[in-house]
């Protein structure tokens, strides 16, 4: 069972991945007011990821947040999660090959916490219900702790370090390269 600090969601979190496949209609998982779904809607995408809060976590120094747009391309999987019906946060996953996915994903600030946890373990359901990876995969700066310590909590596993592969103020800096696998 998945620790969630006792909160009463934790139960139902782990009932609702036990019984996915019971409860994913249409391409949606849903789940004490948690939807996690697909998507196609880049301004929504981007409307999260170029939140001052957040782009400031996700970016580098040659990230424009005015200019930033989401690939459009066919082979991108967007994943957006709302809880009770408003969009809190979402995944980009890019294939590596035909088991792995790359993952990038956002949280909205009012959604950090208790709600973001819940929305990516959803999330997490949903992509071993509806994709083929069996793997994700993804990168976190190694100075963003708060991240790092949330994906741990949510089963990711450190794989390694990528040593000075983000720029940041002129900076290069390391990132954590993070993984999971489908239970």
């Amino acid at each position: 069972m998945h620790d969630y600090g006792g909160d009463r969601w934790a139960s139902d979190i782990d009932r609702a991945i036990r019984l996915r496949t019971v409860q994913i209609r249409w391409h949606k998982l849903v789940a004490r007011g948690v939807i996690v779904e697909e998507t196609r809607n880049f301004r929504l995408i981007r409307q999260i990821a170029t939140h001052p809060k957040v782009f400031r976590q996700i970016s580098d120094d040659f990230s424009d947040r005015e200019k930033w747009q989401p690939s459009e391309s066919e082979l991108v999987t967007y994943l957006i999660a709302k809880h009770e019906n408003v969009p809190v946060g979402f995944m980009a996953l890019i294939p590596r090959n035909g088991a792995t996915a790359e993952m990038h994903f956002a949280f909205l600030p009012e959604a950090w916490g208790k709600t973001a946890e819940i929305c990516f373990a959803q999330m997490l359901a949903y992509v071993w219900s509806h994709t083929p990876w069996r793997r994700i995969t993804g990168e976190i700066a190694r100075k963003n702790r708060l991240a790092i310590r949330f994906i741990v909590k949510a089963g990711c596993k450190v794989i390694g370090i990528n040593e000075k592969s983000l720029l940041r103020g002129g900076v290069l800096e390391d990132q954590v390269i993070l993984g999971i696998s489908k239970p």
